[in-house]
């Protein structure tokens, strides 16, 4: 188990880096750790890679199954994380996103966890202030590759399943690689893959509009005034992706770029956040 001094010296360090690229880190979990009370039915997490960016924290966690999702953080006032009885991200609703890591230090902990009575993500600081995760309330996670929000009515599929991925054969062009994914209101991820990668596309639930692109190419979007520039790799890949947009009030979107080999090297994951629709610019 990592202690808190030497995560705190290790993220301190690794921050350096986060300026000039993202960064993965991974802590280590007791692979005999029961993490039920945490996360519903995931048992048996032998491992957690936090993805750091900018913008966002992504999780990726490792056990008989690998599942993973992202969860953008939406706090300026993050400084560190803490590994004990639950893993450490935030993800707090508010006005926008904010560069929110420039402020790590040794001040604060902020720890992730489930409540089964409740059935809703908290997060608590820790000088005591709690905040429900007001976007999703009311998760239960059952432990499969799908978990869903009966009073929102939302659902979200994690990226571990063929069987999912099968449902989407009949918008595959073998051909030409061609995908075209369309939201719906009650909708907010789709996964799809490839023969060169799979692609964790999220967006929040709401009227969409469509822009296409090519995956090879770079894609250049406005959010918050500032422009975030993204070039998905995989030269080879000539896929058309068609995605939604969150057509009122302030959406993202967020490509999850993962190689075939999960080797943790070669990981990456390419943000390309998305703006109110008044504001943005192609």
């Amino acid at each position: 188990m990592t202690n808190r001094s030497t995560l705190n010296k290790t993220m301190r360090s690794d921050y350096e880096r986060i300026e000039k690229e993202d960064y993965d880190i991974i802590f280590k979990l007791d692979s005999n750790k029961d993490i039920t009370n945490i996360l519903g039915k995931f048992k048996l997490c032998r491992s957690l890679r936090l993805m750091f960016s900018k913008f966002g924290i992504h999780f990726l966690m490792e056990g008989d199954k690998t599942y993973s999702s992202s969860l953008v953080l939406r706090q300026s006032c993050f400084k560190t994380v803490k590994i004990g009885d639950s893993f450490a991200f935030a993800h707090v609703d508010g006005p926008g996103l904010m560069n929110a890591l420039s402020t790590i230090g040794d001040d604060t902990s902020v720890a992730f966890y489930y409540t089964e009575a409740e059935k809703v993500l908290v997060i608590q600081e820790k000088c005591g202030e709690v905040m429900v995760l007001s976007k999703l309330p009311s998760l239960h996670i059952e432990g499969s590759t799908n978990f869903s929000s009966s009073e929102t009515n939302r659902k979200c599929v994690l990226n571990s399943s063929i069987e999912f991925f099968s449902e989407f054969n009949k918008n595959v062009d073998s051909e030409t690689e061609c995908v075209n994914i369309k939201v719906t209101l009650n909708e907010v991820n789709f996964i799809f893959k490839n023969d060169y990668c799979e692609m964790l596309c999220t967006i929040p639930a709401g009227s969409p509009i469509f822009h296409s692109y090519a995956v090879n190419e770079e894609c250049r979007m406005t959010f918050l005034g500032k422009h975030i520039r993204s070039m998905l790799p995989a030269a080879k890949m000539s896929s058309d992706v068609e995605f939604s947009i969150l057509a009122n009030g302030v959406g993202f979107l967020l490509f999850n770029v993962v190689p075939k080999t999960m080797a943790s090297s070669d990981d990456m994951v390419i943000e390309c956040y998305l703006a109110p629709v008044s504001n943005f610019s192609w």
